[in-house]
């Protein structure tokens, strides 16, 4: 949204020992938005050319702002695509590396 002063953070404490790597996150859940639903309603048609839709929920660009404290950042970010299991009793979770960003800096 393009302001500094809302953030997402993981629930992950310095006080209490901080978090193992891989462990905590950060995202959104685009799956109960209007794009989405208009790309996967489409996915089947034969007729479709989903170019248009699947563009309109592809995130081109990430900023990441941390903190230049060394007990307050990470040193790698990972962006992950996460996918629902289908076909499991239970919610279950499938997560696919797109990129690492590796000895980052603060600031």
């Amino acid at each position: 949204d393009n302001v500094l002063w809302t953030n997402w953070t993981a629930d992950c404490m310095v006080q209490l020992g901080g978090c193992a790597a891989k462990t905590q996150g950060v995202g959104i859940d685009i799956a109960f938005t209007e794009g989405y639903a208009k790309a996967v309603a489409e996915k089947e048609n034969v007729w479709s050319v989903l170019g248009p839709l699947l563009e309109a929920i592809t995130v081109k660009c990430i900023q990441i702002w941390q903190s230049d404290d060394v007990y307050e950042k990470c040193d790698d970010i990972s962006i992950v695509n996460g996918f629902l299991q289908e076909g499991t009793e239970t919610e279950e979770w499938r997560y696919e590396e797109v990129m690492t960003f590796y000895a980052v800096s603060g600031g």
